[in-house]
């Protein structure tokens, strides 16, 4: 199956319409958001980052949460539908093999998850402290979970011992802590993803396919 090549959003906002005093601050609030945090991260220290003022700041945004806000809109706008679709369609037109499908999405999402980390701490960080984030991502990630969920449930008509929601369930965990142990627990310790990752495929496979 063809790798899909990702996008971060870095790469949107550069090339998008957007002032340049604008796309300086919101890049530096990517970047020390998801290193420092939101609480522990100041508009002067954006403002520095960024090498702005921080009048510059407060021209483009009315304070400190409006720029997440807007951070979080953008993850949650752009690249949620974005790649949801593009993993559909790959899905959809590369393979009716169930085994080859848990290997794609296992595979095509972690490399998604890396190359966004920033992106993905942030929302993970909100989401667990935010009850606005949490409803505004179930609202925009439902209806691409549904359809996600459709296309497993029909290609592994006779074949998963699972339903498709507890089957992307399963991929979604082992991603989220294979995730925070490369870039919140490995503690400078080299992790070989390509072997987590075929045993995250082995487990899920394993665990969801009849023998």
């Amino acid at each position: 199956m063809t790798d899909l090549v990702s996008k971060d959003l870095i790469q949107l906002i550069d090339q998008g319409e957007t002032p340049a005093g604008k796309k300086k601050v919101l890049k530096a609030a990517i970047d020390l958001f998801a290193k420092d945090g939101f609480s522990a991260t100041s508009t002067a220290v954006i403002a520095e980052r960024a090498g702005v003022s921080q009048a510059t700041i407060f021209k483009y945004f009315k304070n400190k949460q409006a720029l997440l806000n807007d951070v979080l809109n953008m993850i949650i706008n752009q690249l949620v539908p974005h790649y949801s679709q593009d993993v559909l369609d790959g899905m959809m037109h590369n393979t009716t093999d169930i085994k080859e499908l848990i290997s794609f999405i296992v595979t095509d999402r972690y490399a998604f998850m890396q190359a966004n980390h920033n992106l993905i701490l942030i929302v993970m960080t909100e989401f667990l402290t935010n009850d606005a984030v949490v409803a505004e991502l179930v609202t925009k990630l439902k209806p691409k979970t549904v359809s996600l969920v459709q296309v497993i449930d029909r290609m592994g008509i006779g074949q998963l011992q699972v339903s498709g929601f507890d089957l992307l369930q399963l991929i979604v965990s082992q991603l989220l802590f294979l995730f925070l142990k490369e870039f919140r627990l490995s503690e400078g310790h080299q992790l070989n993803i390509d072997q987590q990752l075929e045993q995250i495929k082995n487990l899920v496979i394993h665990t969801a396919i009849k023998n």
